[in-house]
């Protein structure tokens, strides 16, 4: 399975129309310290309507040097161990191995400039590392599940706040082949809901 297949509907009564702002946390750092950034949002689905969505299983990663030199995207799986080198033929990002463990990492091998690690699913960013000094080491790790809130006017890719954030909502995906999202809640007065996100309709995958 490459990526599980995922449907947005709205079922909500919010009179506000805000975006629907879905984004991951770094688990290694789940304090919320890192800055987050908006992975996927989704702008002006009225009532009962529709956004399909795929989230793959797998992430990319990719290096920024202080030369202001991108690296190719390269799969990133869960426990894969990469050095940042300074060869004679330019800068490399290099997997070194893959143990058994929860998080991956990425160690800066150069001798000086600091680099920021990007780590992107489905060519949208996820998570951005930056200021890693010669030397250091920085760990991520990221579940199969996403966190979803309703905020108003954030742009995809953006680093986000969590200051800012309202209500969240954290959604497993792991084992999963479809499930559709529903958001609901909403209203004005007193008969108004907190906007919620469940899953539904949920299809395991064999």
């Amino acid at each position: 399975m490459n990526a599980i297949n995922l449907r947005y509907i709205n079922k909500s009564f919010d009179v506000h129309n805000e975006d629907v702002l879905i984004f991951l946390r770094n688990e290694v750092n789940a304090s919320y310290s890192e800055r987050l950034h908006a992975w996927k949002v989704i702008k002006n689905c009225g009532y009962d309507q529709v956004h399909p969505f795929i989230f793959p299983v797998t992430n990319t990663i990719q290096v920024v040097d202080s030369d202001g030199n991108h690296t190719q995207t390269q799969i990133e799986n869960p426990g894969d161990k990469f050095e940042f080198l300074g060869k004679k033929s330019g800068n490399q990002l290099v997997k070194i191995t893959s143990i058994p463990e929860s998080y991956s990492s990425v160690t800066n091998k150069l001798e000086q400039g600091s680099i920021s690690v990007k780590i992107l699913k489905d060519n949208r960013l996820i998570c951005q590392i930056k200021h890693i000094a010669p030397g250091q080491v920085v760990c991520f790790e990221f579940k199969q599940a996403i966190m979803i809130s309703s905020i108003a006017q954030i742009e995809e890719g953006r680093g986000i706040s969590s200051a800012i954030l309202g209500p969240v909502d954290l959604l497993p995906l792991a084992g999963l082949e479809s499930a559709d999202i529903v958001k609901r809640g909403g209203g004005t007065g007193p008969i108004a809901k907190r906007i919620t996100f469940t899953l539904e309709n949920v299809e395991d995958y064999d």
